[in-house]
C-alpha cells in the first residue's frame, strides 16, 4: 500500500484590491509600458488570476460578493447604509477557524465596520483610523502609501502562519495628485 502523502503546507494569503484599477492598463497583465513591476515580480511569487469579474458595478456589494461567495441577489449588501448580515459566513471567518490568522485594512470607508465587512477579520483597521487629517470619504490617491505601514507594522508583530491579509487601496478611484 502506498505510503499516505504529507499534508500540503497551508500558505500565507494576501489579498490585496485596488479599487478601481483597469487591468488593461496593468504591465502585470499585458500592457506595454512597465506601469506595474511591483505587482509584475509579486505575480511571479504568487497566483495572478487573469479573468476576473466583479459582481457589481461598486465596492461594496462587490466585496460582498468576494466576502461571502453569495450574488449582490443573495446576500443583499447592495446599498449604502445596508450592513451585511451576521448570518453570511465570510471568507476571514472561514479561514481564521481553520487556523489562519486574519487581518485587513481598508482604505475605503465602505470596506469595513460601517458596513460589517469588518466581520470575521481578528484585526481590521478602517480607512478613518488611517487615514488621518483628510477625509477618507474623499481620499484616494496615496491611499496605498497611508495603509502600507499599518499593514507591514501588523506583518512585523504577527508572525504566525498562515495568515490571511486583505488590503484595499483605492489609489485610481479619484483624482490623481503623483509625486513630484
Amino acid at each position: 500500500e502506498p505510503a499516505p502523502k504529507p499534508e500540503a503546507a497551508r500558505q500565507s494569503v494576501l489579498f490585496w484590491l485596488i479599487d478601481t484599477c483597469r487591468a488593461d492598463h496593468l504591465s502585470l497583465y499585458g500592457h506595454e509600458r512597465a506601469t506595474t513591476p511591483f505587482l509584475e515580480r509579486l505575480g511571479k511569487e504568487g497566483v495572478v488570476f487573469e479573468r476576473c469579474y466583479s459582481q457589481a458595478p461598486w465596492t461594496k456589494p462587490a466585496m460582498s460578493s468576494i466576502l461571502t461567495s453569495q450574488y449582490p441577489s443573495r446576500h443583499g449588501s447592495t446599498q449604502l447604509l445596508q450592513p451585511l448580515l451576521d448570518s453570511f459566513v465570510t471568507l476571514p471567518e472561514v479561514l481564521g477557524a481553520a487556523g489562519w490568522t486574519t487581518a485587513g485594512f481598508s482604505s475605503n470607508p465602505v470596506m469595513g465596520s460601517f458596513t460589517n465587512l469588518d466581520q470575521g477579520f481578528a484585526s481590521f483597521r478602517d480607512s478613518w483610523t488611517m487615514i488621518q487629517g483628510e477625509s477618507p470619504m474623499d481620499y484616494a490617491s496615496g491611499s496605498a502609501a497611508k495603509i502600507g505601514p499599518h499593514a507591514f507594522e501588523w506583518l512585523a508583530k504577527n508572525d504566525r502562519r498562515p495568515f490571511f491579509l486583505y488590503m484595499l487601496s483605492l489609489d485610481p478611484h479619484e483624482w490623481h495628485a503623483p509625486a513630484e
